[in-house]
């Protein structure tokens, strides 16, 4: 889950279906996130997007299982801090000679969505 600075969850999460699925817990709609299969995992990829008109910091909540004997809950991550995304003015030339030019803004602008 990810929580504000008033310790409030915020923010809902979309996630692979082979992956795992979106919960809802108190006070949320697709807040928190599970997994399906209980094999090892190296990484879990997740989306996670900001209340609209959010910025400032958030930090995620998360508990870990190993086995029936060892597990961490509510382990914090670092503050992340939430920006707000500014489309470029129509004055804006994207004209490149190189087609790589535009990755990062696309990348950032359907990471958005």
């Amino acid at each position: 889950m990810a929580f504000d600075d008033y310790g409030e969850a915020i923010g809902t999460f979309s996630v692979d279906e082979y992956a795992g699925y979106s919960m809802s817990c108190p006070y949320g709609r697709n807040n928190a996130v599970t997994h399906i299969m209980n094999d090892d995992k190296s990484f879990v990829q997740l989306n996670w997007m900001a209340p609209p008109y959010f910025t400032g910091p958030v930090h995620f909540r998360a508990t870990f299982v190993k086995d029936v004997a060892n597990y961490w809950v509510k382990v914090n991550s670092s503050v992340v801090n939430v920006v707000p995304f500014v489309m470029p003015s129509s004055g804006v030339n994207f004209a490149s000679t190189s087609p790589l030019m535009a990755l990062p803004l696309l990348a950032l602008i359907v990471g958005m969505f």
